[in-house]
């Protein structure tokens, strides 16, 4: 076959109509190409039509079973601009996937008609970079990227073939020079061509590739889609492969009317070095919608603009990391403008810090002048503030701020206040002095706002339930707020400048609302502004807020406690926790925006003992704790869905697809833990005030209310069913283990209390042992309690967390801090003294920042039951917007 000459690969002989492969019947040939045969086919199960892709033969068992591996991780790419790819098999022999079937055009035989115009590069390049990122935020790289591998259809684009060249790996490349006549792939007649005009650097030097090399080729594909030809040409492979290594890309046609971002963005892709190309498909997506945006408004500016209109255009994608562009950067900074600008959208990197964010506390505020950010971090373990100049590459510790959180700044930007160690504090901004006392506070903390001589503060949960006024120098708080019936606590107040007014979140006690109130200092009678709302940052007239997930704001009239006018949309994927009202955003009196997003994505799934996944549960939520039945027939799980605005428990049946909500309160539901007999589930439940626990029968029913304090998390139970041990977090001290007797009378009594914190207490099958995690000064790990007496045993050497019993009670296993599953195994001599520890696997593709937020052994002791969550791209840095103002929003 010409097939198997170009590829170098073997196939079997073409399949005919109504042939069956498995389920699926034959319809007709619809493309073919070196990654395989591909045809219409019929689901018969589903009366579905599918495409089918026979893929070559003679690949070898270890090829085969790699293959099956991936595919399966493959498979669980959901994304609308991805082709779907729904099932693999083998039938006599022919290994093939079944895909979605999909109707339309190739990109490379639309271009073929043509350059595509600006518009429709903005909108297909987007939505290719969003298909891009959503796989290598899952550790997937497409890795022959090209034109011929995206199809255009009614709905928009569709990436195909996502992950076949690394599947199919090793695979000669097709020589460039020669063209095949094939059907075209999926649907219509088009021409398949070879990968290596579309290849990296490092890929045709036969470097290792990791995501980058995606960037490289797609930076190929928009310059073709622009201009209908290739930045890298010549009259052979040999040829074209020297102008990838060796050669600029070719300028763009004099006379195409390109927007200097966009040609930025292109040669920025194509830059020969990795470390010098964008670093993420997610901000390419990104710096194309912006740019479409702004062409929306008629404020576009092009290759022939004059130098002044086109400065928001140049600074558009330039990434404040590394000390990148740093004099452009001040000079935007430094320079008045003359006339209306673009918004400008940066990102700013803080790494080596990494930023340490909390629920009920600021991450970072901006100073006044919009110059300057100070954050929360921490480095090599030590958490401190950070200060650092937009203008400037490098963050400076500020010396005497060493467990301090919530920043934020005085009105004159003069000076920093900050809570730490039970007291508030200010700081001269110029790090030249020592941190001065203002007054005592919780020790759980507070955030504040700083006002003409005086500082408002809300403490955390556990403090005073009130908005706190005390002045500058120092002096005793008084209460503004009064806390009204029905209402937990009132929080995030912030100042409405050149007034006696503040806006405050009040937090209710026994719902989810959360209401945003106008106060006066000099009186209490506050006026109700605005439902279900994050906490609220006031700039002139302005109420910046986060509802939704994304940043928007509304003129208000303070006075009369209503708004102007609608709300503006600003940005997206906020992160925030709707339950605290909490949302990482702030907002400089000249309207500069920093903020930080939360595209975090988490999977539940099924492993053998060896972490070989046997079944993917769920990829659609992130995950807060997970447990099996006792019967091992169902899994619970705590999930924050994207749609939801807080995570709820969910049922998994291991002998079905699809899942079941046990719970339908509005509330924040965490940690579920099965009654020994199976009939009811435990789990931390919070709807005004911090989790509580309580018990939900599966037969349904009323929630019932097991304990009264708050911040507990369920841990396990005692074998008969009458205990249940938890965590316990009291407000301002470590973390303690406590356990309950669920015989009506719901008598509590401390277990395991120390200076340091104890968690997740899980007792053993015969009820002897009480194995937890600790943070103790001999070491954080793992650890077993006697309960008949006696001292307490290390079983981890080196850290670990979330232990779990083997249903025999001989084993333990727990994972270890570098993401390793970890098997304790009693000794010969029956003792747990001298325990042996067998490391079983690492959870693969984890990076920085990602997180095991599930884990269980099956009662039969054969699987384990994994919940990952993995940070996305650029959520530990934080984004910038200039030029922010509202008429050009």
């Amino acid at each position: 076959m010409l097939a198997q000459l170009r590829s170098g690969y073997a196939f079997p002989m073409p399949l005919t109509p109504k042939q069956r492969l498995g389920p699926y019947a034959i319809v007709e040939m619809a493309g073919a190409g070196g990654m395989g045969e591909v045809y219409r086919a019929l689901d018969t199960r589903l009366d579905r039509t599918v495409a089918i892709k026979v893929l070559p033969a003679g690949t070898g068992a270890a090829a085969s079973a790699r293959f099956e591996r991936e595919a399966r991780a493959i498979s669980q790419l959901s994304h609308p601009h991805i082709c779907r790819l729904f099932d693999l098999g083998t039938d006599e022999g022919i290994e093939f996937l079944v895909m979605e079937y999909l109707e339309g055009q190739t990109l490379a035989e639309r271009i073929r008609s043509g350059p595509l115009s600006i518009r429709e590069v903005l909108r297909y390049g987007s939505e290719i970079a969003d298909a891009l990122g959503h796989a290598h935020r899952r550790g997937i790289t497409h890795r022959d990227l090209k034109p011929g591998n995206v199809m255009i259809t009614a709905e928009g684009t569709k990436l195909l073939d996502f992950g076949l060249a690394k599947l199919l790996e090793p695979a000669p490349p097709v020589d460039s020079s020669e063209t095949l006549k094939l059907p075209d792939a999926l649907t219509e007649q088009g021409t398949v061509v070879g990968t290596t005009l579309y290849m990296s650097p490092e890929q045709i030097e036969g470097k290792p590739l990791d995501h980058r090399t995606d960037i490289f080729s797609f930076g190929i594909v928009l310059y073709e889609m622009l201009t209908g030809a290739r930045p890298f040409e010549g009259p052979s492979r040999a040829a074209i492969t020297a102008s990838i290594l060796k050669s600029d890309p070719r300028p763009f046609p004099v006379g195409l009317a390109v927007p200097a971002a966009l040609q930025h963005l292109i040669t920025t892709a194509l830059e020969k070095d990795p470390e010098r190309r964008w670093q993420t498909a997610h901000d390419l997506a990104l710096q194309l919608r912006w740019i479409n945006g702004a062409l929306s408004g008629e404020l576009a500016a092009t290759a022939v603009a004059p130098r002044r209109k086109r400065a928001g255009w140049l600074l558009l994608p330039l990434v404040l990391a590394g000390g990148v562009a740093m004099g452009w950067m001040a000079g935007l900074l430094r320079e008045p403008p003359q006339e209306a600008q673009l918004p400008v959208h940066l990102r700013m990197s803080v790494a080596p810090v990494s930023l340490r964010s909390h629920v009920e506390a600021l991450t970072f505020a901006i100073s006044p002048e919009g110059r300057r950010v100070v954050f929360a971090g921490f480095e090599k373990g030590v958490p401190a503030l950070y200060l650092r100049s937009l203008d400037s590459a490098q963050a400076h510790t500020i010396a005497g701020t060493e467990g301090g959180a919530s920043p934020f700044w005085s009105p004159d930007g003069r000076w920093i206040g900050f809570t730490a160690r039970g007291k508030l504090w200010k700081i001269l901004a110029d790090r030249s002095g020592t941190p001065i006392a203002i007054c005592d506070v919780s020790v759980t903390g507070t955030v504040a706002a700083w006002g003409d001589g005086f500082i408002l503060f809300a403490e955390r949960p556990g403090g005073r339930p009130e908005i706190h006024r005390v002045s500058e120098d120092g002096g005793t708080p008084s209460a503004v707020t009064k806390v009204q019936p029905g209402e937990y606590r009132h929080t995030w107040p912030q100042l409405v400048p050149g007034s006696k007014r503040f806006v405050y979140l009040a937090v209710a006690f026994e719902k989810m609302g959360r209401t945003l109130f106008v106060g006066r200092l000099d009186a209490i009678d506050p006026k109700r502004l605005l439902e279900e709302t994050s906490r609220a940052r006031v700039v002139g007239d302005r109420v910046y807020y986060v509802r939704d997930g994304s940043l928007v704001v509304q003129r208000a009239d303070f006075a009369e406690g209503r708004f102007l006018d609608e709300p503006r949309r600003l940005a997206d994927q906020l992160a925030r926790a709707y339950w605290t009202g909490s949302a990482e955003f702030d907002v400089a009196a000249n309207g500069t925006i920093i903020y930080r997003t939360q595209t975090s994505t988490g999977r539940l799934f099924i492993t053998d003992l060896g972490g070989k996944e046997r079944r993917a549960l769920d990829d659609s939520g992130v995950g807060y704790g997970g447990r099996f039945s006792p019967d091992g027939a169902r899994v619970a799980a705590g999930l924050l869905m994207p749609s939801d605005m807080t995570p709820s428990i969910w049922l998994y049946d291991m002998h079905r697809t699809g899942r079941d909500r046990l719970t339908s309160e509005r509330a924040l539901e965490v940690q579920p833990v099965w009654s020994p007999d199976g009939r009811s589930i435990v789990y931390g439940q919070a709807i005004g005030s911090p989790p509580t626990l309580v018990r939900q029968l599966l037969a349904g029913g009323e929630i019932e209310v097991l304990t009264r304090s708050v911040f507990q998390l369920a841990g396990n139970f005692s074998p008969d069913g009458m205990t249940l041990y938890y965590t316990q977090s009291p407000p301002g001290r470590p973390a303690e283990i406590h356990k309950v007797v669920l015989d009506g009378t719901q008598r509590s009594e401390p277990v395991v209390t120390s200076s340091f914190d104890n968690g997740d207490p899980q007792l053993s099958p015969d009820g002897k042992w009480l194995a937890f995690a600790s943070g103790s000064a001999d070491g954080s790990g793992i650890y077993l309690l006697p309960l008949g007496g006696g001292e307490r045993i290390r079983i981890s050497e080196k850290g670990g967390y979330m232990p779990r019993w083997s249903q025999s009670g001989n084993e333990l296993y727990f994972m270890g801090p570098d993401m390793t599953v970890i098997m304790a195994k009693r000794g010969a001599s029956g003792r747990w003294s001298d325990a042996t520890l067998t490391t079983l696997f690492k959870i693969p593709n984890l990076r920085r920042g990602d997180s095991i937020t599930a884990f269980d052994v099956s009662p039969s002791g054969d699987t384990f039951l994994i919940g990952e969550t993995r940070a996305g791209e650029g959520d530990g840095d934080i984004q910038v917007i200039l030029n922010a103002d509202l008429k050009t929003q």
